[in-house]
């Protein structure tokens, strides 16, 4: 064999050996160490309890997450709720999310627009991104 090959080979072996024990490792995402309860949000609709998916903090500093459209015992039905948490974890805000076309109970992205800072929305069960003045609306806000 070539110095190359021979090279070749033992870097071959190495890798497989570090993926076979990159690959037995325990994962520790689940090992979160100690937290803090930030809130605890009220029902999405009367006796449908909330469960949220995509968060993102506002311009203001608060922390803006919508409904999923299910929850711990299924589906949930109607349209998606948006909560506003205030840092100190006071949900100052909720609303109902209504758009045209209707919007579906799926939302799963929030972004702020770092231009407009007009709210923008991942409608996943339609496909659509939702734009802001409905949202504006919603959060008593005027369209800029």
């Amino acid at each position: 064999m070539t110095r190359l090959n021979i090279g070749a080979v033992a870097v071959g072996c190495t890798l497989s050996l570090m993926m076979g024990l990159l690959g037995t490792a325990p994962a520790n995402a689940w090992h979160r160490g100690h937290v803090q309860l930030l809130t605890v949000l009220p029902d999405a609709a009367l006796g449908a309890q909330s469960s949220v998916e995509g968060l993102t903090v506002g311009p203001d500093g608060n922390i803006y997450v919508p409904t999923f459209g299910f929850n711990t015992t299924g589906s949930t039905s109607g349209p998606a709720t948006l909560f506003v948490i205030s840092p100190n974890g006071k949900v100052v805000q909720h609303v109902t999310l209504k758009a045209s076309p209707p919007a579906s109970p799926h939302m799963l992205g929030l972004a702020f627009n770092p231009v407009t800072n007009h709210l923008l929305v991942l409608d996943f069960g339609s496909g659509l991104a939702t734009g802001t003045a409905i949202f504006h609306r919603c959060l008593g806000r005027e369209r800029d």
